[in-house]
């Protein structure tokens, strides 16, 4: 009988890790801002939605969003992204990478990065690349704020061109299943025409829902360069 209490006594720990939650579920979206946490090992989560916006009277939308994040191990995680976009009845793939975050400091003030380059069988993917490095710290035991500096090679109209972007959002968890953010962000092309490195300012705001732990849905609003009105909703699931 001791024998018995004693292999459960030293066992235990082992069952609490196998069954130990996954932590709360933090997404990549509905922000521009990148998070800092990489999904729990031996989980996969799938984000997506659909954005819809309007500029000097002409409208597009892009659908799908589709950002697939699977663990690698405690502090990477591996990346795919696929999306499209409907303009002017035009249809097309666009946004296909593939790439990895790493977590460099776990812990607040915490730091991680990502790195992802385009999908060559995509268009708009062809010669592309990009660097995130993302920074975030719990101003309070509700609010946090999180940054990410971006350097990118983008294809737009056909022709590559090099690009900065920075990025800051306040988030707060207003009850235990819903949050609320607001974000600044804006682009700089570095290379190109020059009548194109201008700066491109962008401010949204939204809500997000966890109907369950490992589920999340969101909704935002925004404003931009070029009287750019924008909105979109969401969702992401963890499995």
């Amino acid at each position: 009988m001791r024998r018995l209490v004693l292999s459960l006594v030293l066992l235990q720990p082992v069952v609490l890790a196998r069954g130990q939650a996954p932590g709360p579920l933090v997404t990549d979206r509905p922000d521009f801002t990148e998070s800092t946490p990489v999904v729990p090992r031996g989980r996969f989560q799938l984000e997506g939605g659909s954005t819809g916006e309007r500029a000097n009277g002409h409208a597009a939308w892009s659908v799908g969003e589709a950002l697939l994040r699977a663990a690698l191990g405690r502090r990477v995680e591996a990346r795919f992204t696929l999306g499209g976009s409907v303009d002017d009845a035009r249809r097309r793939v666009n946004d296909a990478s593939v790439g990895v975050k790493v977590a460099l400091r776990e812990r607040s003030p915490a730091v991680s990065v990502i790195a992802d380059a385009g999908v060559p069988f995509v268009e708009a993917g062809r010669g592309t690349f990009g660097v995130k490095l993302l920074g975030s710290v719990d101003v309070t035991e509700r609010v946090g704020l999180g940054v990410n500096l971006n350097a990118a090679r983008v294809r737009e109209d056909g022709a590559l061109f090099g690009e900065l972007s920075a990025s800051a959002s306040l988030a707060s968890g207003l009850t235990e299943r819903v949050g609320a953010f607001v974000e600044g962000y804006a682009f700089l092309p570095v290379t190109g025409p020059d009548e194109a490195r201008v700066p491109t300012p962008f401010a949204n705001a939204g809500l997000t829902f966890q109907p369950t732990p490992d589920v999340q849905l969101d909704a935002r609003v925004g404003y931009g360069h070029g009287r750019t009105v924008f909105a979109g909703v969401g969702a992401a699931v963890r499995f």
